[in-house]
């Protein structure tokens, strides 16, 4: 729940969420001395998550984002160590059938995918093309993940974002341990024929937003850049913390976001781990726009949140 105040903004909320079976691999389980939650989400990152056969995988599904790449607010919520996402807005998830090949120290990664978050049956679905390459350094503790993470006509249709984007992550650990690690991850993105605010949110306006309905059209190309940073110590056995200072979105044209400023967040989290089962993730978090006014109706350019959640593994 979010309390909006008229001279102070302040977001707080709480939340529970369940995660089952899927979400394997615990961080800070016996074998897993890492502070990212899985050998899935980050793999040839550290020592620990060097991938086990080497070979071509094909499967049908969806993903998240691009195939194992560490963009955190695209991680399902055990697997992300912060509670809500950045500024960093991306298309996710992609539906479609993977071409990988693991093969260390280099892979590739070939999609054909329906983009952010469309069903293949639906008007503004568009076949897609994804075409990734990650290095690995022999050390281990470096890893460059890029590419093309969306590509096609690149044009907004039937009132759903299209979005053409280009990737490329750089991961380091500090210690073999694994206990010091950060990851960078920067993009640019575009479409034409956009509108403002992006995807069509056709849901009813409330006093605490408004913004809903189709926004104004774009004339031509609507680009936005965005960089995020996460570092990560693990400072106990079942702790482990989290600075987010990196976390800007430049949205030139207001497509992302609705406003055309940059935006940019600066959030400190502390997951703990009662138990393999049980954990808890506190975190305090600044969001601020350079030039307008995003929120409270456009009445503040910044904004304070705590946000604390428990994820329940069964």
């Amino acid at each position: 729940m979010c309390l909006i105040a008229r001279r102070k903004f302040v977001c707080a909320l709480l939340n529970v969420m369940l995660s089952g079976s899927i979400f394997t691999h615990v961080a800070f389980a016996d074998d897993e001395p890492t502070t990212i939650a899985t050998r899935e989400a980050r793999p040839n990152t550290f020592e620990a998550a060097k991938p086990e056969s080497v070979g071509q995988s094909d499967s049908v599904g969806s993903q998240t984002s691009a195939p194992e790449e560490p963009k955190r607010r695209a991680l399902p919520a055990p697997l992300n160590p912060l509670f809500p996402g950045s500024e960093y807005l991306g298309p996710t998830p992609l539906i479609g059938v993977p071409d990988t090949d693991p093969e260390y120290p280099l892979e590739r990664a070939l999609w054909s995918v329906f983009p952010d978050d469309i069903a293949p049956w639906n008007g503004a679905a568009h076949p897609t093309a994804m075409g990734m390459v990650r290095w690995t350094s022999k050390t281990n503790n470096d890893s460059l993940w890029g590419g093309i993470d969306s590509l096609n006509g690149g044009k907004f249709k039937d009132g759903h974002d299209n979005l053409q984007q280009f990737n490329l992550t750089w991961t380091h650990r500090f210690n073999e341990a694994g206990t010091l690690l950060t990851s960078t991850e920067a993009y640019y993105i575009f479409q034409t024929h956009a509108l403002v605010g992006g995807t069509v949110n056709n849901g009813p306006p409330h006093s605490w937003f408004q913004n809903v309905g189709p926004g104004a059209l774009i004339p031509g190309n609507a680009p936005a850049f965005g960089i995020v940073n996460y570092t990560e110590w693990k400072f106990a056995k079942k702790d482990f913390l989290t600075v987010r200072p990196i976390d800007y979105i430049v949205d030139f044209k207001g497509e992302r976001s609705g406003f055309a400023t940059t935006m940019a967040s600066w959030t400190v989290g502390v997951t703990h781990r009662f138990n393999d089962l049980v954990s808890v993730r506190p975190e305090v978090r600044y969001e601020y726009a350079f030039s307008l006014r995003p929120w409270d109706n456009g009445t503040r350019k910044g904004q304070l949140m705590f946000a604390m959640d428990a994820l329940m593994r069964f």
